[in-house]
C-alpha cells in the first residue's frame, strides 16, 4: 500500500525533450534529500500521458528504489479558479439587481391594483362633474407613470438577465475544464544516509512528434536550388516545454524492435470468401500528420497508368470520392488517420495522412513473389574535424602549432567554451560551421596566457547532426520554448545548396499549362527525409509538392509551377476526315494540333507529352496511327517531343489515329 500522503512533495525541471516521428522521450532533473531509511518522494504536475514502462531513474549514488508508482490525478486549474470566484460575484451583484427590480414591479403592480379598485369605489358614489374630471386625470397620470416604470424595469431586469446568461454559461464551460488532469511519480528510496542527490528522470510520452518540411527556393533557371530543411513539432502532453534542449529524431519507439520471422508458403485450394491475405507492413517512414486538411493525388498502377474510379476512402469515416479518368482525386480531411484506396484487380492500400500530396501506385491482386527493397542509413562515420584541418585553416598549417619535439596543444575553443583535444577532434566535419586559428597577440587579448601554442576557435552549426545505423538526430543549439498546444512550433534544422537540371513540361492532353521543373541528380546524398514541399521560384510561391526520399527512381524532380510566359493549345481538327461506320463497326477518327508559343524574352527547350489511346480488348481496333514525335512508345501509347523554341517564336506538332469497334457498344473515348 502506497501512503502517498506522507511522500514529499518534490520539484521537478524538464530540462531536455528527445522529439520522435511520434512520441518524445522527457528528461526531467530534481534535487532531493535522503535521509537513513526509506523516505517517499512525489512528483506532481507530470504529464498524464507517460508510458510507466519507460521510466527510468538514475543518479541515485549509493541510494537505491525499493517502489515506485505513477498515476493520474485531477488538478484544480488555478487561471480558471480565479475566473470562477470572478463569475460568481459579478452574478450574484447582477441577480441582486434582479431582486430589486422584481421588489419594484410587485410594488408597481400592487399600487395600480389599489389604484384601480379605489377608481371603482369613487366613481360608484355621487360625485361632481369637476370632481370626476380631476380624479380621471390623476388616475390618467398615475397610470401612465406606473406603465412607463414597469417598462423600464422590465427591460434593465432582461439586460441584466442576459449578462447572468453569459456568466453562466462561461461559468459551465470553466468547470467542465477546471480539472486538468496530471500526473504523478510516487518514489521510495532507500538510503544508508543524510545526502543531497540530483537524479534524472526520464519517460516516454505520446501526444506529441515532428515532421520534416522543406522550403525550396530558386531565383532563376540559372542558380542552384536551396533547400531549407525544418521541423514542424508539435505536442499535446498537458504541461508546456520551457527553455529546453531539444533533439529531434527519426527513430520511432512506436514500432517493434523484433524483426519478422520468415516462414515457408504453403499453396493449397482455399475458399475465395474465407481467404485473407497477409499484407506487408509499409515504411514507417511516413506518419500521419494532424495539420492536413485537404489530400489529392493521382493513383495509377505499375507501368504508371492511371487507374479512373478507384475509391479513396479516409479510413473510419465516410468521407471519400473516386478517381477521374486521369486518376486524379481531391478530398477534404477533417478527421481519419489514414487514407484507403481500392480498384477492381488490385490490393487495397493504405496509408498515413502525411501530406497534401498522396500519390499511390497500385499492385495486382495476385501471390507473386515482389522484390523487397530495404533503405537503409551507412555506418561510415563522416570525416573529422581533424581532417577539416587538414592543410591550412584562416592561413595557418595546424602543423605551425608547436614544434616537432614540444607536446604543448593549441588551446581549443568550441562555441565559446574550452574543450579537450579529444571533444574537438570528434566534432563531425558536417557541423562545423567556421573554425578560425588565432595566434600571438590576438589570441592572448582574448583568451589570456594559455595561447602560446595558438587558438582554434571552432563553431558548430545551429544544429548538431548524429547519424547512427538505424536513426538520425538533430541536436538543436539553442533552447526551445513548445506549448502544449496544438500547434506547430517551426525548427529549422539546415540550409543545403543543390544543383539542379531545368527543363519545361507540357502534358496538354491533361493540362494546358507548361510547367518549370527541376531534377535533382545528386539529392541520395543529402540524406533527406520524406516531408511536405513548398516551392518558391523568383521569390514568389507556387505551390507545395512531397519529397519522398525512399522512391527508387534515380532522379528526383520538382516542379517549379506554371510558365507564364510560354503557351500550349491543343486542337481537335474539325475538317480531318469523317466515315462514322462501315458495316457493323463504327469509326472514330481523330487529328490533333499542338501549338506552342514562348512569349518570353529567353529561348527554352519544351518537353511536350501527349498520348495515343491503347486498346485492351481485341475488338476495339486502333489504326493509321501518324505523329510527328522524337519518341513512341507502342505498348503504352505515349509520346514525347523534345522541342526548342526561340523568344517570340511559334512551333506546331500534330498527331492522328482511327478507332474501330462495334457500332453497339461503348468506349471511353475521352
Amino acid at each position: 500500500m502506497w501512503s502517498q500522503h506522507t511522500a514529499k512533495e518534490t520539484e521537478s525541471t524538464i530540462t531536455n525533450a528527445t522529439i520522435y516521428l511520434s512520441g518524445a522521450q522527457i528528461e526531467r532533473t530534481s534535487t532531493i534529500l535522503t535521509t537513513k531509511g526509506e523516505t517517499s518522494f512525489e512528483f506532481t504536475n507530470l504529464s498524464p500521458f507517460i508510458d510507466e514502462n519507460s521510466i527510468q531513474i538514475s543518479g541515485l549514488k549509493s541510494a537505491t528504489i525499493s517502489a515506485m508508482n505513477f498515476t493520474t490525478t485531477h488538478v484544480f486549474n488555478k487561471k480558471d479558479s480565479k475566473r470562477i470566484t470572478e463569475l460568481t460575484a459579478l452574478m450574484k451583484e447582477k441577480e441582486h439587481n434582479i431582486a430589486l427590480i422584481n421588489n419594484n414591479l410587485k410594488g408597481l403592480v400592487e399600487e395600480e391594483n389599489l389604484l384601480n379598485n379605489n377608481r371603482k369605489l369613487l366613481s360608484s358614489e355621487n360625485s361632481s362633474l369637476e370632481k370626476l374630471q380631476e380624479m380621471a386625470t390623476y388616475y390618467r397620470e398615475r397610470m401612465t407613470k406606473i406603465a412607463n416604470e414597469t417598462y423600464n424595469y422590465a427591460t434593465q431586469k432582461d439586460s441584466l438577465q442576459e449578462i447572468v446568461n453569459t456568466y453562466e454559461k462561461e461559468l459551465t464551460q470553466l468547470s467542465s475544464k477546471n480539472k486538468d488532469v496530471k500526473g504523478v511519480l510516487t518514489l521510495k528510496i532507500n538510503s544508508d544516509k543524510t545526502e543531497s542527490i540530483a537524479i534524472h528522470i526520464k519517460y516516454n510520452v505520446s501526444n506529441a512528434g515532428w515532421f520534416p518540411v522543406y522550403d525550396i527556393k530558386t531565383n532563376s533557371t540559372e542558380s542552384d536550388l536551396d533547400i531549407f530543411f525544418k521541423a514542424h513539432v508539435y505536442q499535446d502532453t498537458g504541461e508546456d516545454w520551457e527553455n529546453v534542449k531539444v533533439t529531434l529524431s527519426t527513430a520511432d519507439p512506436t514500432v517493434p524492435t523484433e524483426q519478422p520471422e520468415m516462414n515457408p508458403h504453403y499453396l493449397n485450394f482455399i475458399s475465395r470468401y474465407t481467404y485473407n491475405e497477409t499484407k506487408a507492413k509499409g515504411n514507417s517512414a511516413t506518419k500521419y500528420n494532424p495539420f492536413i486538411k485537404e489530400v489529392f493525388g493521382v493513383i495509377t498502377d505499375a507501368d504508371g497508368l492511371p487507374l479512373p474510379g478507384a475509391t479513396v476512402l479516409i479510413e473510419g469515416t465516410n468521407q471519400g470520392t473516386t478517381t477521374d479518368f486521369d486518376g486524379r482525386y481531391n478530398l477534404p480531411v477533417t478527421h481519419g488517420e489514414n487514407l484507403t484506396v481500392s480498384y477492381v484487380g488490385f490490393k487495397t492500400q493504405t496509408t498515413p495522412i502525411y501530406g497534401p500530396l498522396i500519390n499511390m501506385t497500385m499492385e495486382m491482386d495476385a501471390n507473386q513473389l515482389e522484390e523487397v527493397v530495404i533503405a537503409g542509413y551507412g555506418t561510415n562515420r563522416d570525416k573529422s574535424v581533424t581532417k577539416a584541418l587538414t592543410g591550412s585553416v584562416a592561413g595557418v598549417s595546424i602543423r605551425e602549432f608547436g614544434s616537432v619535439n614540444n607536446t604543448v596543444e593549441p588551446l581549443y575553443v568550441i562555441d565559446g567554451e574550452i574543450a579537450d583535444k579529444s571533444t574537438f577532434e570528434n566534432i563531425s566535419q558536417n557541423n562545423i560551421a567556421s573554425i578560425n586559428v588565432l595566434k600571438g597577440a590576438d589570441a592572448s587579448a582574448i583568451y589570456g596566457a594559455r595561447t602560446a601554442e595558438g587558438v582554434v576557435v571552432l563553431t558548430t552549426k545551429n544544429v548538431i547532426t548524429d547519424q547512427n545505423i538505424t536513426s538520425v538526430e538533430y541536436k538543436i543549439k539553442q533552447p526551445q520554448h513548445i506549448k502544449s498546444i496544438m500547434e506547430i512550433s517551426v525548427i529549422d534544422i539546415e540550409k543545403m545548396e543543390v544543383s539542379a537540371d531545368y527543363e519545361y513540361v507540357a502534358a496538354p492532353v491533361l493540362d494546358e499549362n507548361v510547367y518549370l521543373t527541376a531534377t535533382l541528380t545528386n539529392w541520395k546524398d543529402l540524406k533527406l527525409l520524406p516531408g511536405q514541399c513548398n516551392i518558391y521560384f523568383s521569390g514568389v510561391y507556387v505551390g507545395k509538392s512531397y519529397l519522398n526520399p525512399y522512391e527508387t527512381k534515380e532522379n528526383l524532380t520538382l516542379s517549379l509551377g506554371v510558365a507564364p510566359s510560354i503557351t500550349v493549345k491543343r486542337t481537335l481538327d474539325t475538317n480531318f476526315k469523317s466515315t462514322p461506320f462501315i458495316g457493323n463497326n463504327r469509326i472514330v477518327n481523330r487529328a490533333y494540333t499542338i501549338a506552342l508559343h514562348n512569349t518570353g524574352s529567353k529561348p527554352v527547350t519544351v518537353k511536350l507529352k501527349d498520348r495515343i489511346p491503347v486498346s485492351e480488348n481485341k475488338e476495339i481496333k486502333v489504326n493509321d496511327i501518324t505523329y510527328d514525335a522524337d519518341n513512341y512508345t507502342e505498348e503504352k501509347g505515349l509520346l514525347e517531343w523534345t522541342i526548342p523554341i526561340n523568344a517570340g517564336e511559334r512551333t506546331e506538332k500534330h498527331l492522328s489515329y482511327e478507332i474501330r469497334y462495334p457500332k453497339e457498344k461503348k468506349v471511353n473515348l475521352n
